[in-house]
């Protein structure tokens, strides 16, 4: 067995020469436990101490064989817990899309804080069914530890509210009565549209009896297509005009606080050349509040209105009314509309009933679940399937339905490795989706480059396009007033754009495969001292006929820090950590040659055997 030597080493970093993007700022440092292999295992303690100035102090004590490898991992990376929601307050029920943005995780966990089933996926989407104050929980473990964040998602009571008579006809008074949370202020807006004819060049149109009985929180607004301007003319006693001019071919006027009383209005202008139809979207709004029940009414007089359809909208709920004309019967006709129609399991989609003339509705999805009575139920389809949603309208003179589709595919789920991923790895992603299904692959991080002389430029080498058909780089440059992305396999070719506003952009598609360098310049906007690169590449790849897929991602080119990998509607983020200064040199290196790399100095020096190699 070689002779086994013992050697104490007391070293002071000066010049801090080791290859750290923030080393200069270093003010503290916790002390770890790494490992060495030398041939066997020897445990070496190294204490970081606090140093003012942004040296670092070293001590390192350990054994050494006469090897040629030596390999330090310096310390465990530790989850961070990250998320953000689309929404945190809203009326039941309350849909709440989740994105996990954590780091170094391997797994998470959600906790909704409703007493509903946990969720290990990265983005859920939750649907918090009554009203009240939830507290989520999202957990990040990784093999090192767990952490946690924490959030409040506010549900407060649902805005239902229904209105009479439920056949009106022009001259009725429209009835508003509904509920909310107890003393909240709601929003109350009646619009309907006119188209109106133009003469000579100019439109006109008058409203009779139009009734204001609350002055507070009222506003009026007339918003005229097809015009050069507009004037609203109203008269209690005496006429009074406001008017605008249009910007494009749209003029509009407002007024809030409008004194109590009947007034007639007149509407009237210029018409843009050409144009034979003048439209007109008139809309009135008035704040309501609900009672410590939380009720409310509201009532609307249609003398004003001309027949057709117009809108009430009351908080977050809208329903179109027909207004008919006195005798005629009126049949419900049934309509409804959907935040999406495919995605994949498990799928929650928002529907919202705009039916016309209907005193009640039923939904049927197609899923063998229950049915729905309420105008804009949230339906969650939890498998996989093309489903046929009826939606059906009735009113005392009939009947009326309208049919759609909601595909829903398999989940997408997938994972990388390695899970503690530095420069040059390779990222191997693998999962499932739907059988032959074509997902979107992007892979994305930022940079801020220093400018120096009013320019900047940025660099990476090495970079492997292996798919030519699919792909698309993309930088874009905020900071500044143009940019130039120069690629290079055999000669230099550059793609230029000038900013729109601070920031430019350059896109490429469909690359031809190889291996690129690619620079990235241009010059600043006055003034900044840092530009913002954010460079992604993207790659449609297609999952084979079990829903399996994988894909590679060589991080080479990539400097140290957060990336994104979005996979289909699943985005995590990935930190990539630089090599370790005992990585940079392997082989034959010896110590001594290693310490003046690194520009440093040893307190004592080593009078070893001339056949000793530490390294």
């Amino acid at each position: 067995m070689n002779k086994l030597y013992s050697v104490l080493i007391f070293l002071v970093f000066f010049g801090l020469g080791i290859p750290c993007a923030s080393a200069a700022n270093i003010t503290s440092f916790i002390p770890q436990t790494v490992e060495m292999d030398m041939g066997l295992s020897q445990n070496v303690e190294i204490l970081k101490d606090k140093v003012s100035d942004g040296t670092l102090g070293f001590n390192a004590m350990f054994s050494v064989l006469d090897s040629e490898v030596v390999e330090i991992n310096t310390g465990s990376v530790l989850p961070v817990a990250n998320f953000s929601t689309n929404i945190s307050e809203g009326h039941a029920p309350l849909v709440v899309q989740f994105n996990d943005s954590s780091k170094n995780a391997t797994s998470v966990s959600w906790n909704f804080g409703d007493e509903t089933a946990t969720s290990n996926e990265s983005n859920p989407v939750h649907v918090f069914a009554d009203p009240g104050n939830y507290t989520v929980n999202l957990t990040a473990s990784n093999v090192n530890g767990t952490n946690s964040k924490l959030t409040t998602i506010n549900v407060t009571n649902p805005v239902d509210w229904k209105y009479s008579p439920q056949e009106p006809v022009c001259g009725d008074t429209i009835n508003v009565n509904g509920s909310a949370s107890p003393e909240e202020k709601l929003n109350v807006l009646v619009t309907f549209e006119k188209n109106v004819s133009v003469s000579e060049g100019e439109y006109e149109y008058s409203l009779q009896n139009v009734s204001v009985v609350n002055e507070l929180g009222n506003l009026f607004t007339v918003e005229a297509t097809g015009v050069n301007n507009l004037n609203v003319r109203a008269k209690k006693v005496i006429w009074l005009t406001k008017s605008a001019n249009a910007s494009g071919d749209t003029a509009i006027v407002s007024r809030s606080n409008i004194p109590t009383g009947t007034y007639q209005i007149r509407i009237d202008g210029d018409a843009k050349e050409e144009v034979s139809e003048v439209n007109l979207k008139i809309t009135a709004s008035q704040t309501i509040q609900a009672d410590s029940n939380g009720n409310f009414s509201y009532s609307y007089n249609t003398t004003a209105f001309p027949p057709g359809d117009f809108e009430v909208k009351v908080g977050n709920i809208t329903k179109v009314i027909i207004l008919g004309s006195k005798g005629e019967p009126v049949l419900p006709v049934a309509n409804f509309s959907t935040n999406i129609s495919e995605g994949h399991a498990p799928l929650v989609v928002q529907f919202n009933d705009s039916s016309k003339n209907a005193t009640s509705v039923s939904w049927n999805f197609g899923d063998e679940t229950a049915t729905s009575n309420e105008s804009n139920p949230v339906h969650v389809f939890a498998d996989p399937g093309n489903y046929t949603v009826n939606l059906t309208a009735s009113n005392v003179n009939g009947t009326n339905s309208k049919l759609t589709t909601i595909n829903v595919t398999n989940p997408v789920d997938w994972k990388y490795s390695p899970q503690e991923p530095v420069c040059g790895d390779t990222i191997n992603v693998n999962g499932s989706a739907s059988p032959e299904e074509k997902l979107n692959v992007l892979v994305t991080f930022e940079k801020n480059v220093s400018v120096s002389e009013g320019e900047y430029e940025y660099s990476l080498q090495n970079v492997s396009v292996v798919n030519e058909l699919g792909n698309l780089f993309t930088v874009e440059a905020t900071g500044v007033n143009n940019l130039n992305v120069r690629a290079k396999k055999v000669i230099w070719l550059t793609k230029s754009a000038n900013a729109s506003g601070d920031t430019a952009i350059v896109s490429r598609s469909n690359i031809p495969t190889g291996i690129y360098q690619i620079r990235i310049d241009g010059d600043a906007k006055e003034e900044v001292s840092e530009v913002n690169l954010k460079i992604t590449a993207s790659q449609t790849i297609q999952a084979d006929s079990n829903g399996n897929f994988s894909y590679s991602y060589n991080t080479t080119a990539f400097p140290p820090g957060d990336f994104e990998v979005k996979v289909g509607n699943i985005t995590k983020v990935i930190t990539l950590g630089s090599k370790g200064v005992w990585n940079q040199y392997p082989g034959t290196l010896k110590m001594m040659e290693l310490l003046t790399l690194m520009k440093v100095t040893p307190f004592v020096s080593l009078q070893l055997p001339e056949t000793t190699q530490l390294i």
